[in-house]
């Protein structure tokens, strides 16, 4: 019985994948009614692992229930990345506080493997580089809230739909605007390690504040995802 449950889990999880994938690279757009029964037969799967992984989707915010009972893309403007990461400037700035007093040598390893990562996906190749900077960026930050401890604090900051604001920003940024975010993110790290919680504080809120800056520059094409 435990491998079925396990089985059913990993093509749940695979289904979820493909899906966010197709979400993430454009493949869906916002708006787009999505068939249970299209995706399986897409998929080549069951409509059960599709309807877990479409209910995961919607409660991450990526999709909704619309009143035909069929899920929709749902759109994210710059507004909507704006208002989340006004909220993430206080998550981020106490996480990286509390992170800098708990912070074991073991804990400042994993944040270090985090950003060295974060870096391949910038030096590597070009091709899907905005997916693959977003998935090492959520993991940075991700791992912070952990050291943190805060276990409450970690489930608000996921609730919150950050990498859809993330989303936002890669696709409409380049690799200069990653590199400056990466050597942020490394003064961060090093005032975890050197537990200095007030400078390491001040720099996850300087960080989130530089994203808010750039995304209040203007663009030629005003997107809406």
């Amino acid at each position: 019985m435990q491998n079925i449950k396990e089985k059913f889990k990993l093509k749940s999880t695979c289904v979820y994948d493909a899906i966010l994938g197709a979400i993430l690279h454009g493949d869906l757009k916002a708006g787009e009614k999505l068939s249970e029964t299209g995706l399986a037969e897409r998929l080549g799967v069951s409509r059960t692992p599709v309807r877990e992984a479409l209910r995961a989707l919607d409660a991450e915010g990526f999709v909704r229930l619309s009143p035909n009972s069929r899920f929709e893309i749902t759109s994210f403007s710059r507004q909507d990345a704006m208002e989340v990461l006004q909220i993430r400037r206080l998550l981020e700035g106490e996480a990286s506080h509390l992170a800098a007093q708990r912070g074991t040598p073991e804990d400042c390893c994993r944040l270090q493997e985090t950003l060295d990562a974060a870096w391949a996906c910038v030096e590597g190749p070009t091709e899907e580089v905005d997916f693959r900077f977003m998935q090492a960026d959520i993991a940075f930050h991700r791992t912070i809230f952990e050291i943190a401890g805060n276990n409450r604090m970690l489930r608000v900051s996921s609730a919150l739909g950050d990498r859809l604001a993330r989303l936002y920003v890669s696709r409409s940024s380049d690799v200069q605007m990653y590199e400056i975010c990466l050597q942020q993110h490394r003064n961060i790290m090093e005032a975890i390690q050197a537990h200095d919680d007030i400078r390491a504080e001040a720099y996850a809120r300087r960080h989130i504040e530089y994203i808010m800056d750039t995304m209040l520059e203007p663009v030629e094409d005003e997107r809406v995802l």
